[in-house]
């Protein structure tokens, strides 16, 4: 970035500050120098400091120029410095930029070049002492590691690789025979996890820099200057609006960057250059809290629909929520693409929307060119935290990563069960040892969605082979799922058929009974009937002899009192 470039934009927005931009970095003298001092004397520095307070722009912009200001005059004492993140391959990133301080990348094949660099610098703890000392290189060596962090989630993809990373760092910064010094950059709340490491807390203990927060007047300076070099300048009233607001929070310095970068945008539109940057530019943009979700939301919404499908499956790649904070996950391009499955095309047309100079949301910036080998990540973790649709990607995709983790790790118990069968060491493992459930439903879910591929599977710390043993597992869990459910439905069918038969041989029960009843008492009306007539009958007879033959009358109803069928014939007597 030139000077011109500079005075159209004084502020980086939300990236770090580049090496070229120390002329607009203000507000951190007496730290650069504190820098300096620890890093010659103990020749290891790692910046420390939370999200947020502008670590990587101190050593960018701070130390780098201020370094080279002092020593780039002198051919022994001059820095030479190469820049690596360690999130994914940090042996192979340091090796690509050490070729070019060798100079030979014209006359010796690039490929090449780059193999015996790599194989030099994997030798051993001592790596890239040797390498130095073969190529015998004026000057000092200056390694910065940026990001440091990702050498955590990194250890988790290739423990031994960054164990052996960690090692060179330690033995190239203690050893004294070549002049090689290291610098790197790391959250605070990752220090705990450098036990992880051994040897590692005593070398962060002997060259640590705690980065405080800038007081008021070094804010002042950050906010005010860049403008005055432009050949603009801030109202009393919006610097002191931005001081105020700006507070304690951990995200203040990228946001504030941001929001001046967007306020001075709105004042070289307004034309008015004799008049202040002032309140009603910097409330045009949504103030200094919502200026960056806004913006973000703008630029999606000016994607086409098939381009903003692409940005939400680039935003999901390169984001991750680890122990509940959003962090950055850096990829190269490729993986990105294979990450995805989004056309190539595509996805580099979103990256060039998110990270136009007046935007700056996505790395690498402009002007460098975008390939293959390009690494695709987020500027700053604000971005996460302010923007209310990435928040949102980055928790579903947290869960999205939990339920695979748990099929990989119940599919690594199954094989662990069917290896301690096969020596007869344990039972076979039955349908006991798949998932089932919500963890199987959500699996499922992953596979509607297209998601469960090796490359992103990869980027869960899976490997090829325990990504296959995953798949293969999901499909027998689903396979036993689907038979159970049969098995279920098969017997759901018989037991309605058991109810209605059932309940139709407990109607038909209840026909007969009610039929029976009614028979019953047809029969006995029917004999209560037949009484009676022959009553009748017996009484009207009884008359009849009384008058005629009272004697035969008396013979009669003795007979009848005596015969147990014939009723009241007590009282015919």
């Amino acid at each position: 970035m030139n000077r011109d470039e500079l005075l159209i934009h004084p502020y980086p927005g939300l990236r770090p500050f580049l090496q070229e931009e120390s002329e607009v970095f203000f507000g951190r003298e007496s730290q650069i120098e504190t820098l300096i001092q620890n890093l010659l004397d103990t020749h290891f520095l790692a910046v420390v400091g939370t999200s947020g307070s502008g670590k990587s722009s101190l050593a960018r912009a701070g130390l780098f120029p201020a370094l080279d200001d002092e020593f780039g005059d002198s051919r022994q004492e001059h820095f030479n410095v190469i820049k690596i993140r360690p999130g994914q391959d940090p042996f192979g990133d340091m090796a690509r930029q050490l070729c070019g301080l060798g100079g030979n990348a014209e006359s010796v094949d690039q490929e090449m070049q780059h193999a015996f660099t790599l194989t030099t610098l994997k030798r051993g703890p001592l790596g890239l002492q040797k390498w130095w000392e073969e190529h015998q290189i004026s000057g000092r060596l200056l390694l910065f590691v940026d990001q440091f962090e990702e050498v955590f989630r990194f250890r988790s993809l290739d423990p031994n690789e960054a164990i052996r990373f960690v090692k060179m760092l330690i033995a190239s910064a203690g050893q004294k025979t070549a002049p090689i010094f290291i610098c790197l950059t790391m959250r605070s709340e990752f220090l705990g996890r450098c036990t992880e490491f051994r040897d590692l807390p005593e070398m962060i203990n002997s060259g640590q820099y705690l980065i405080p927060r800038l007081r008021r007047n070094e804010l002042r300076a950050a906010i005010e200057q860049p403008a005055l070099f432009a050949g603009a300048r801030l109202s009393p009233r919006l610097s002191t609006r931005l001081l105020n607001e700006v507070g304690d929070n951990p995200d203040q310095l990228p946001i504030l960057q941001h929001a001046l970068m967007r306020a001075f945008q709105n004042w070289q539109k307004d034309g008015k250059q004799k008049d202040p940057i002032d309140l009603q530019h910097l409330e045009a943009i949504g103030g200094l809290n919502a200026a960056l979700g806004i913006h973000a939301e703008e630029i999606y919404e000016k994607l086409a629909e098939a381009e903003q499908a692409a940005a939400l499956a680039l935003f999901r790649t390169i984001s991750v929520l680890e122990g509940g904070v959003a962090l950055r996950r850096p990829l190269r391009l490729d993986t990105v693409i294979k990450v995805t499955g989004q056309p190539a095309d595509r996805i580099k047309n979103v990256i060039e929307a998110f990270r136009v100079a007046d935007a700056s949301f996505l790395l690498p910036g402009l002007p460098d060119p975008l390939s293959d080998e390009s690494v695709v990540d987020i500027s700053h973790e604000s971005l996460i935290r302010r923007w209310p649709r990435l928040a949102h990607l980055v928790e579903e995709e947290a869960e999205d990563a939990k339920a695979y983790l748990r099929l990989s790790e119940s599919a690594k118990r199954n094989a662990l069960q069917m290896a301690l069968f096969e020596k007869g060491a344990a039972p076979k493992p039955g349908e006991g040892y798949l998932i089932s459930g919500m963890d199987l439903f959500a699996t499922q879910a992953l596979q509607k969605k297209k998601k469960l591929t090796e490359a992103w599977g990869k980027i869960q710390g899976d490997s090829s082979a325990d990504f296959s043993s995953a798949i293969s597992f999901l499909n027998a869990s689903t396979a036993a799922d689907a038979h159970e459910k049969k098995r279920k439905l098969r017997s759901r069918k018989l037991l309605r058929l058991t109810a209605l038969a059932i309940g139709l041989l407990a109607i038909g029960m209840g026909i007969m009974a009610i039929l029976a009843y009614s028979w019953f008492r047809d029969a006995k009306e029917a004999e209560t009937l037949a009484q009676e007539q022959q009553e009748g009958l017996l009484s009207g007879y009884s008359k009849l002899l009384l008058n005629s033959d009272p004697t035969m009358n008396l013979c009669l109803l003795d007979y009848l009192v005596k015969d147990s069928t014939v009723q009241h014939a007590d009282s015919l007597l």
